[in-house]
């Protein structure tokens, strides 16, 4: 598989976008190669809509079937669980790459695996959503960034659907 062959898309975890990915992509576009994000709908989602799990690997999975060849799918964190149901016989997927992510086997949901009802900085709305404590997310997941980067990632950081913590993967690459 060459790097002229190979798309990248990257996933991001749960809260964040596709501007998490500011930094990397475009080094690796100055390696050639051809490099996609996706923003996951269940991030900022309408607490009504529910979107979760299933409509994140959905989105991905629209990605997915637009390469024109084989695709190296890489997802961070909460990004491992929809990498993982998205790329499910998928042609397209040649490689999966799960940085600092979860790696769910059929039937797990992500808190299933971190336990309910999820780490103590982790707050459920009164809408029903999740959102970390802004006041710690810097030391929870900024911690080797400078201070103007934390401050950045925590601003832009949004409340997500429920149901992406809860619903449990059905098929697994």
């Amino acid at each position: 598989m060459s790097a002229e062959q190979t798309a990248i898309v990257l996933v991001h975890g749960a809260w964040h976008g596709g501007w998490c990915w500011d930094r990397v992509v475009p080094l690796l576009e100055q390696r050639g190669l051809a490099v996609r994000t996706v923003d996951l709908p269940s991030v900022g989602a309408d607490p009504a809509a529910q979107v979760g799990l299933f409509g994140d690997a959905a989105a991905v999975r629209s990605v997915l079937d637009e390469a024109a060849g084989p695709v190296l799918l890489c997802g961070h964190s909460y990004g491992g669980m929809v990498i993982t149901q998205a790329a499910a016989e998928h042609p397209s997927v040649a490689r999966l790459v799960y940085l600092c992510a979860f790696m769910p086997e059929v039937g797990d949901s992500l808190l299933g695996i971190v336990g309910e009802p999820g780490p103590p900085w982790l707050q459920v709305r009164d809408d029903g959503t999740m959102l970390p404590d802004l006041s710690q997310a810097a030391d929870v997941f900024y911690g080797d960034c400078d201070r103007e980067s934390q401050e950045r990632a925590t601003s832009l950081l949004r409340p997500m659907s429920a149901a992406a913590f809860t619903e449990r993967v059905s098929g697994a690459a």
